[in-house]
C-alpha cells in the first residue's frame, strides 16, 4: 500500500503520477491496498482477497456498481461514502480526496479465521449474513456472473438453484 499514511494531497499527487506513467508506459499496474476509492480511481480491473484468496474479480466500474460477494458488498458499506472526488479541469483530471465526508460506517462483523486454521467451507462463513448450511463444509468455486464478473459464492450457483 504504497500511499498508507500520507497526506492526502501527498497520495494524490502520488496516484496521479501513478496514472500518468501507467497511460503514457501503456504499462500493467498492480496495485494492492485496502482503500477501495483509490484502487477504485486508478485502475480497470478490481480482484478482491479474503483470507488469502480471491473472491470477486471484475471491472471497476461493475464492482462498485453490482457488488457480487457478501466481502465487497461489507467493504463498501465499512468505508465513508463519496470519498473521492475527480473533476475535470481543461484537459486534465484534478483528484480531491475527502476523508472527513461524514456517513455512518457499517463495521464487519467478526474476524479474518487465521491462516493457519483456515475453515474448510467458505472463509467468509463466519462474518456473512447470507450464508448457507452448505458454505460451512463446501469451498464454493468461482460462478461467473458475466464474461467480466467472477465471484466465488454459492449465492450466484444458478445451477442448483434452477435444479
Amino acid at each position: 500500500e504504497p500511499t498508507t499514511a500520507l497526506d492526502v494531497t501527498i497520495q494524490a499527487q502520488i496516484l496521479e503520477q501513478l496514472k500518468e506513467l501507467r497511460n503514457e508506459s501503456q504499462m500493467a499496474l498492480l496495485f494492492i491496498s485496502h482503500d477501495l476509492d483509490v484502487v477504485g480511481y486508478l485502475v480497470d480491473q478490481i480482484l478482491v482477497m479474503y483470507a488469502g484468496e480471491i473472491v470477486e474479480s471484475a471491472t471497476t466500474e461493475e464492482l462498485f456498481v453490482s457488488p457480487a460477494h457478501p466481502y465487497t458488498k461489507a467493504l463498501q458499506q465499512s468505508r465513508p461514502p463519496a470519498v473521492l472526488d475527480i473533476q475535470s479541469c481543461g484537459d486534465s483530471q484534478q483528484m480531491q480526496m475527502d476523508k472527513n465526508s461524514g456517513g455512518k460506517l457499517t463495521p464487519i462483523p467478526g474476524n479474518v479465521p487465521p491462516l493457519d486454521n483456515l475453515p474448510e467451507g467458505c472463509r467468509f462463513y463466519e462474518r456473512c449474513d447470507f450464508r448457507e448450511a452448505r458454505c460451512a463444509v463446501q469451498h464454493p468455486p468461482f460462478f461467473q456472473i458475466n464474461s467480466r464478473h467472477l465471484v466465488r459464492c454459492f449465492l450466484h450457483d444458478i445451477a442448483s438453484r434452477e435444479g
